[in-house]
Parts: structure tokens; sequence; C-alpha cells
């Protein structure tokens, strides 16, 4: 299953449409390569909310991969959510619950996942029995997904 990130898209592109700049949530030097587009006027809105996505999706990918180098033998949680990765990933907001949902419906889960969900969200939906079973943490958290059909407000 992949999550509707229309409705996110969408609003980027109406946004950058209608007052020429890149959503604010998306970091250099993404917002650069898409300024550019926008002023020069030469672009398909289309194209554009495509865009944004890779732009999304590249910067998610490589913050991850850092924030794993970086922390891999770190055993803290605490240690780990005060890198900068972390917070920039943080800073993306719903764009990144979106990503990691995808990621562990994939396949791909990650204990890393579960404290960037819980920032992000403000929400914890796994049982205190489920705790610390990664696989029914993981389903707890795709089903509050779907539940919310996850499209942005």
């Amino acid at each position: 299953m992949t999550f509707d990130n229309s409705a996110a898209l969408q609003t980027n592109t109406d946004s950058a449409r209608t007052s020429s700049h890149i959503p604010p949530q998306l970091p250099e030097p993404w917002r650069e390569r898409l300024s550019n587009d926008v002023a020069s006027k030469k672009y398909d809105p289309q194209l554009l909310a495509k865009s944004i996505e890779n732009s999304i999706r590249e910067f998610f990918d490589e913050a991850v991969e850092a924030l794993i180098a970086d922390t891999q033998y770190h055993s803290s949680i605490f240690e780990i959510t005060r890198h900068e990765k972390f917070a920039a990933l943080v800073d993306m907001d719903r764009p990144v619950l979106q990503l990691i949902l995808e990621e562990m419906e994939g396949g791909n889960i990650r204990v890393l996942w579960f404290p960037l969900l819980k920032r992000i969200s403000k929400d914890d939906p796994v049982p205190v029995k489920d705790r610390g079973n990664v696989q029914r943490m993981a389903r707890a958290w795709i089903e509050w997904g779907k539940k919310r059909r996850f499209q942005a407000s």
C-alpha cells in the first residue's frame, strides 16, 4: 500500500504557483533548485509537484543515511534524537511521516523510525504490551497511518 500524499503535493504546488515560493519545509539546496524553476515561470504544476516529491525523497534518504552512519554505535535514544539530521527530519514534518510509513510497510523497519514518528505526530499508537516488539510496533504505526489516510491537513 502506498499512502496518499497527493493533498500535500497539491498544497505545495498551489502554494508555489500562487505565491512564487517553495514549501518552507523543504531544505536547501532543494529549495534553491526548485525556486529557480518557479522564478523562471517555466514549470508545469504537475512536474513541479513531482520535482518537490523527488526532492523530499532525496533529502529524506540522505538525512537517514547520515543519521544512521553517525549514530549506529549509539545505544542512547537521547543522543540519536539530539543529532542534527534527526532534527532536520523532524522539521520536514508530515512528508517524513509519509515516507517512514511507506518504508515500514515495505519491510524496512528500523528502531530509528519510532522516535521520529512519535516526535512528528505527537502521538504513540503502540499499546504498552507491544513496546519492545518492533514488528508489532511497526504494525501499530502502519494502522495509525491507514486510519488517517495520511494526507496533509
